[in-house]
């Protein structure tokens, strides 16, 4: 074969393999629980059209990393691939599912990477999806009682995640019973939020702040102060709200 003939060959075959590509596209996706606490294991339903005519492997790793601002990205890997010749059958739909376990409370943005390859002799090509599903894993509230085991002494926390730019888990330990009192401060020292103001029984406690104030009006990016009362014990620690 002529030189120039299998250059333009190579050409129309990455062309061709190119549109394939488009077909592996993902259509609704399902997160179950619905609205996961840390202390649920956490499952992610997605239906994605794939060539029929490929061999494909409906499962992978997930990735999980954290971009600049410590957000963590949940990357699930779909394969397909053909042995000698390209696909060439229409797509068709088809359900993959992962399960992704127990997360830290946080929010989390969902990503699918779509690995296509001739098997043996191509390199694999990956193609990413921009962000397809945001959703948050909430921590465990302190309602109604303990979410650990029994503390020996009062004590504050450092919230979770810190730095925080959606909300952050301010968790405190009480040896008794007692009245509590959690609020968050501005520098000046100026209310900003009431988070508790109840009677708690012994136990560890944990509750959520997602950055407003008590007319629900989010607040500006900076240092903030938390601060626990109970009977005689008196706390305060600094968190830091970045947008």
């Amino acid at each position: 074969m002529k030189p120039k003939i299998f250059c333009w060959l190579i050409i129309l075959l990455m062309l061709f393999l190119n549109f394939v590509n488009t077909w592996a596209q993902v259509g609704s996706i399902d997160i179950i629980p619905p609205n996961p606490t840390s202390k649920d294991s956490v499952t992610v339903i997605v239906e994605v059209g794939v060539p029929s005519g490929c061999n494909h492997v409906l499962k992978g790793p997930q990735w999980l990393w954290n971009d600049l601002y410590g957000n963590p990205h949940i990357v699930l890997e779909i394969s397909y691939w053909f042995v000698s010749q390209p696909c060439t059958q229409w797509p068709h739909i088809v359900s993959v599912t992962f399960n992704l376990g127990k997360l830290q409370a946080h929010s989390y943005s969902l990503h699918i990477a779509t690995i296509y390859h001739q098997l043996v002799t191509d390199t694999p090509q990956i193609s990413y999806s921009d962000t397809l599903l945001q959703f948050t894993v909430s921590p465990p509230t302190y309602i109604n009682g303990e979410t650990g085991p029994v503390p020996g002494k009062f004590e504050l926390l450092q919230n979770y995640p810190n730095p925080f730019n959606q909300f952050t888990q301010i968790g405190f330990t009480l040896e008794n019973s007692a009245f509590v009192d959690l609020s968050i401060y501005d520098l000046l020292g100026r209310k900003v939020k009431t988070l508790v103001s109840e009677n708690l029984p012994t136990g560890y406690k944990s509750v959520l702040w997602d950055g407003t104030d008590e007319s629900g009006k989010e607040v500006a990016s900076g240092i903030y102060l938390y601060e626990l009362k109970a009977g005689d014990f008196s706390k305060s620690k600094k968190l830091v709200l970045l947008k």
